[in-house]
């Protein structure tokens, strides 16, 4: 089974594609996802049906990301453009993490 995760700043906007976009790629269930929620790094925002939804702070989310991680095409961001927002993050940031089942 595979799920596509996005991470994506600005959470409270309901845009999440383009401009908010920090990383997006397609893999297994991201464990690093439960640990952080055990470990009370994260709050979950949504859990009835997919997409599932978190929040966390970008100190604590943004060293979790993959570093092999293939990148979904789209017009709005580049891998190169990707990193450069994640470069740019604030630590304090609250990212959100939306994660939807791709069967």
């Amino acid at each position: 089974m595979s799920f596509l995760t996005r991470v994506y700043m600005h959470p409270d906007v309901e845009a999440v594609q383009g401009e908010n976009t920090l990383a997006a790629w397609d893999a297994r269930w991201p464990e690093w996802v439960d640990d952080l929620l055990e470990a009370g790094k994260l709050t979950q925002s949504r859990s009835d049906n997919f997409p599932s939804l978190y929040r966390g702070l970008a100190s604590d989310i943004l060293p979790m990301l993959p570093a092999n991680r293939r990148m979904a095409p789209a017009r709005y961001y580049t891998p190169e453009t990707l990193q450069e927002r994640i470069n740019a993050c604030p630590p304090d940031a609250v990212l959100g993490i939306e994660i939807w089942d791709q069967c």
